[in-house]
């Protein structure tokens, strides 16, 4: 658990007796949060990896911003339903916003 802290207010490290789940069900209430946090305290050195390992770390960092990008793409479109709807409440005649 060294690679995680605590955050209570300040940050401090969890210890590796401690376990998240039991302390956030003891410690914390509807005015309480805590969120764990990785410890990134060294860089990546890129040049240590092969060229296939870099192809690969690219592949699924596209992976995940194709995911991210449709997860906004389908926040929007029902953002865009529920505008659309709320229209057709004031105005039945109203044209939909996909056209």
């Amino acid at each position: 658990m060294d690679k995680y802290f605590l955050k209570l207010n300040s940050y401090r490290r969890i210890q590796d007796q401690e376990i998240p789940l039991m302390l956030a069900l003891l410690d914390c209430d509807e005015d309480k949060h805590f969120v764990l946090q990785e410890n990134e305290t060294e860089d990546i050195i890129w040049e240590q990896f092969a060229i296939p390992e870099l192809n690969n770390f690219l592949k699924i960092l596209d992976l995940e911003e194709e995911e991210y990008l449709n997860q906004v793409k389908l926040k929007y479109r029902i953002l865009q339903e529920k505008i659309q709807e709320a229209m057709n409440k004031f105005n039945p005649s109203s044209r939909s916003l996909a056209n």
